[in-house]
Formats: C-alpha cells, structure tokens, sequence
C-alpha cells in the first residue's frame, strides 16, 4: 500500500472521528518520536488542527512525577516523560476541545501489556517496519528496539501471518531467533485486547485490531 492511500484512509478516519465529536481537531498524546513527525505532517497536509503539548510544560510536569513512580531510574524517567505528555495533552484537548490522538503502531499494540487510553489510534493498523519504510525510524517495543529493519520486517510479517492469515503460531514463528520467538508467543498470549472496547484505528489490512480482529 503507497503511502498516499494510507495517508487517505487514516485522514479520513481521523476527519470523521472529529465531526462526529463535533471537536476542533487533535492533540498529539504521545511524546515526540517518528510516528509523531508522520501525523503532524499528514494532518498539516489535510489542513487538520493538530496540537503538540509544550515541551517544557511536559518536563516540569515529569520532574513531579519521577519521584512518585518509583523502580528504575531509567525506566521511571521514560515512564514520567510518557505519562507527563499524555497529562498535558488532556489538558489541552478540554480546553481546546480537541481529540487525544495516540501515535502507537500496530506492532507496539500487539506487544502490549496495557493500552493507550487515547481513543483515537491512527496508525494502529499499520506495523513498525510499515512505519520505518515511510519515516526511516519507527517506535518498536522490547526486545525489538535495537533489532536491524531487516529483522523487524522479519518478526512483523510472522506476527501478521498469525493475526491476518490464521498461520499457527509454531509455524509463522519457525524462523524467528529463539528469543524473538519466545518473546512473541509471550505477547500473542498476553494481547492487552481481549474484552476491551477498542479505540477507533483506521482499517488499512485484512484485520485490524478492534475491528475484525480480536487477540
């Protein structure tokens, strides 16, 4: 699928989304990363509102929440700068009147423990290596952070044989190093989307998370 059609569909969702709200437009959820930089740029294209949360309101607002979370330093301050963007984020879609919008992929989705809250995903039908192929970066969730675009391709097309064609697990996984093997039966196993109504995402495969396809 070229990157004008997807841009279409996920426009067109996201235009619809805010009509039917009757709202003004979107509020960027999530902290700055290459799926960010996609739908400012698509949104901007469309001559849709879209607002990014100030970065220094976000830091202060993070600096109050890393004593609180707790664990990990790193992991804390990850936490904190993620949480932090979705606070102000809130703020700013009452105020204005805006959607909360969630950049998160579909293969972030998939891994995930727990959902984004925002009820609005554009990009969550589209993998990882989909959005690497379209920005030259993309947002992949452990272990698959510091994996080359080769294999990610590789662990995407398997978890897609599974969720869109009905492959076995044991078999769509065959080829996978045994730790991306393990860790993606884990995730198969744990999906985050069973029982929960689904955030709206724009249908851009044969199944789609939340609309035809429950994990």
């Amino acid at each position: 699928m070229t990157e004008d059609r997807i841009t279409r569909v996920v426009v067109a969702v996201v235009a619809e989304a805010i009509r039917e709200a009757d709202a003004n437009g979107v509020v960027l959820a999530s902290s700055p990363r290459p799926e960010t930089a996609l739908l400012e740029r698509w949104f901007a294209a469309a001559a849709i509102t879209v607002e990014i949360p100030d970065a220094e309101v976000v830091r202060a607002v993070a600096d109050t929440l890393e004593a609180s979370l707790g664990g990990d330093a790193s992991e804390a301050v990850a936490r904190s700068n993620e949480e932090a963007h979705r606070a102000v984020a809130r703020v700013i879609a009452n105020r204005e009147e805006l959607i909360p919008v969630s950049a998160a992929n579909k293969t972030e989705l998939i891994w995930a423990e727990r959902l984004p809250p925002e009820p609005l995903l554009p990009l969550g039908d589209l993998y990882a290596s989909q959005i690497h192929a379209l920005a030259g970066a993309c947002t992949a969730p452990p272990p698959l952070v510091d994996i080359e675009p080769d294999r990610l391709r590789a662990v995407d097309k398997a978890i897609a044989q599974v969720v869109e064609d009905g492959v076995r697990p044991d078999v769509a996984f065959v080829e996978l190093p045994s730790e991306l093997r393990d860790a993606a039966f884990s995730a198969m196993h744990r999906s985050a989307w069973k029982g929960i109504l689904p955030p709206v995402v724009p249908k851009l495969s044969r199944r789609t998370l939340g609309v035809d396809l429950e994990l």
